[in-house]
């Protein structure tokens, strides 16, 4: 029997191995301690519906985990990016503003 539940670590579903993140509502099997991300645990709560046990949670909860996803990837590739644009400022600043070579002493000895 499954059971609908508020994620309190990071673990990958045991059917697809999406990772499930802290706080994302995931489907969990007592009986095999197996857990399952949403999707995959609507598919087989589809498959056999009396296997389904609801606890906290409403039908938008899905929709907030696939934003959260979302932003967090989002995240990453703004911070790549920002790195990147930092990288091509410094690039840029070096062929515009060289630095001059010390100039060699004329002084003979």
């Amino acid at each position: 029997m499954l059971k609908e539940v508020k994620t309190r670590y990071i673990k990958n579903c045991a059917k697809c191995g999406r990772e499930i993140k802290v706080g994302w509502t995931a489907y969990f099997n007592p009986d095999t301690k197996e857990l399952f991300c949403k999707p995959c645990g609507q598919i087989i709560n589809k498959e056999n519906p009396e296997s389904v046990t609801k606890s906290e949670g409403t039908a938008s909860d899905s929709q907030f985990d696939m934003l959260l996803d979302m932003l967090s990837k989002q995240s990453e590739q703004l911070s790549i990016a920002s790195i990147a644009l930092c990288l091509l400022r410094e690039q840029i600043d070096g062929i515009l503003n060289p630095i001059p070579e010390p100039k060699k002493s004329t002084k003979s000895k």
